[in-house]
């Protein structure tokens, strides 16, 4: 069934007829839906909209007249309270601003720009009373994002140093662990040691694999003669090998062979001298 207008002055979006219905469509707490309601509208969920029967078009349709003068007038006020120029500027930038002031600026009559995102008052001291509450709640606004901020950086420099304990303790334990283990070598090879302890290095660029590489490697446990003559035993051991371009880049540093090797890095501890056989001193 098509729809009419109830009024030539009043669109079809706010009231039409319907068969033997005159619908109308309004805001809940407008003048307009209570008026509606003491005349024995009926609300209809489907439509949205309340409903009364043609035998009230009279008097629903000097309701929607009545109504509809209203809006103008309102319409009319809000054009002049714009052309007054009592603004009060928002920020798109600043999230939530709108829902902060939307409740004064409604108290206190104001006119929301869309287009520019601000507000018209109807007079200076409105327009201050408004200006002052958004200013208030931009600065406590504020003073939270710096508050979250510090906590956030006291909280990571909370993290990293106890990272930083963390990390201490564990090379701590290493070192502990790592001291332990080399002095039980000393102890279980009954040599007796100096108190001293040097570091060895050996490389070889023969092609071997890892299981190549440890069993040419001076075994933990086993005694050489130094360079000075010393005898050292061997307590820890580490080896690693060098690519061709590794040795390249490292060899500035540590004077690594330039050709791809096997590096072995040797803890020894300095023992006196004993009439068991020593290895002699390799490259």
């Amino acid at each position: 069934m098509p729809r009419t207008q109830v009024h030539p002055d009043v669109p079809l979006e706010h009231a039409w007829q319907e068969g033997r219905r005159i619908w109308v469509r309004t805001p809940k707490d407008s003048q307009l839906n209570r008026e509606l309601i003491e005349l024995g509208s009926t609300w209809d969920w489907a439509e949205r909209a309340r409903w009364v029967g043609t035998v009230k078009r009279a008097a629903v349709t000097a309701l929607l007249l009545a109504d509809e003068q209203r809006e103008q007038e309102k319409r009319d006020a809000d054009r002049r309270q714009i052309e007054a120029g009592h603004w009060v500027q928002l920020s798109r930038d600043v999230e939530g601003v709108v829902t902060a002031t939307h409740q004064l600026a409604t108290e206190l009559g104001a006119v929301w720009d869309g287009e520019h995102w601000r507000y018209a008052l109807p007079d200076d001291v409105t327009r201050g009373r408004l200006q002052r509450a958004l200013d208030a709640w931009l600065a406590r606004r504020q003073a939270d994002r710096d508050r979250s901020e510090a906590e956030r950086r006291d909280r990571h420099r909370a993290q990293q140093e106890e990272q930083a304990r963390q990390k201490a303790d564990a090379l701590q334990a290493e070192a502990e662990r790592t001291e332990r283990r080399r002095a039980q070598v000393l102890a279980d090879s009954g040599r007796i040691g100096t108190g001293e302890t040097v570091t060895e290095r050996r490389y070889d660029e023969r092609y071997m694999n890892r299981a190549g590489a440890e069993q040419v490697a001076w075994q933990v446990g086993t005694v050489h003669r130094l360079r000075d003559g010393r005898h050292g035993l061997v307590v820890d051991r580490h080896i690693r090998f060098y690519s061709e371009d590794q040795a390249t880049e490292y060899s500035h540093e540590v004077q690594l062979p330039d050709n791809a090797h096997w590096a072995f890095t040797y803890t020894l501890a300095v023992v006196e001298p004993a009439a068991a056989h020593v290895e002699p001193v390799t490259r």
